[in-house]
């Protein structure tokens, strides 16, 4: 019993981190299948959806049923990469299933990039599409500037534990503020589009809405259709943000 216990932990928290790291289900179930498939004489039968994970596994040693609720949700290439890396090793026998185990750890651990780099690249990609937008040097001055507030906002209320829908909105709010006060009183000649368009475009779900499409070509219909509503909501915060701080100034200049 010890040994199917192993292999059914070991494919949940494989399940577990592709899940949080955003990819598609089908990849998510055919990572866990290679796993459950490494238990000699095993039947298995995995279901994943947007926020939960369940599978079970049996055998001549016994029956295991699990069930894991999964919360959080981001984009992480990286550890999609190594826990598809580990899955196929585990199936061709390169490594064995305590090996599998320890090295999933590991990668849950990993923090790809720590905070003040993440939120630096913010600042540093409003300025960039800015330039990509055709901005001129005042105008990549203002999406600096309101980079800056969005980044700050945007770590203070993620540090509260504010939802997602609560820490856009917020962030977005603060870097139209910010634009529309640069552009009012410091950067007068500067067209405010760009800089607010290129503050928005790191915040835009594309990678979510993406998968979620490619989800429902796949048949996995209700993980589609959350993932959808899960970029929908995102984008309306964004939205939010923007608009409520439109509203309050006055007017768009």
């Amino acid at each position: 019993m010890k040994n199917i216990n192993k292999t059914a932990n070991t494919a949940m928290l494989a399940g577990e981190i592709l899940l949080i790291s955003g990819t598609e289900i089908f990849r998510i179930e055919d990572t866990m299948d290679r796993i459950l498939d490494t238990a000699p004489s095993a039947k298995h039968n995995v279901m994943v959806m947007s926020t939960g994970i369940s599978l079970t596994l049996s055998n001549s040693e016994g029956v295991v049923t699990m069930t894991n609720r999964v919360r959080d949700r981001s984009t992480n290439l990286n550890r999609i990469y190594l826990v598809n890396n580990i899955s196929r090793q585990l199936q061709s026998g390169r490594i064995n299933i305590e090996q599998a185990y320890k090295e999933l750890n590991e990668i849950k651990k990993l923090i790809l990039y720590p905070p003040l780099i993440k939120y630096s690249f913010y600042v540093l990609s409003s300025l960039l599409f800015t330039i990509l937008f055709s901005g001129n040097l005042i105008e990549c001055a203002g999406a600096f500037f309101a980079g800056i507030a969005l980044a700050l906002v945007h770590f203070g209320a993620s540090k509260l534990g504010f939802n997602d829908f609560i820490v856009n909105a917020l962030a977005t709010f603060f870097l139209t503020l910010t634009a529309i006060i640069l552009k009012r009183f410091v950067f007068i000649s500067m067209n405010i589009d760009p800089v607010i368009i290129s503050g928005l475009t790191p915040l835009v779900p594309g990678v979510a809405f993406s998968n979620s499409m490619r989800d429902i070509f796949n048949g996995d219909y209700i993980s589609g259709t959350g993932r959808m509503l899960e970029a929908v909501v995102t984008a309306l915060g964004l939205a939010v943000g923007v608009g409520t701080a439109v509203a309050i100034t006055g007017s768009w200049i």
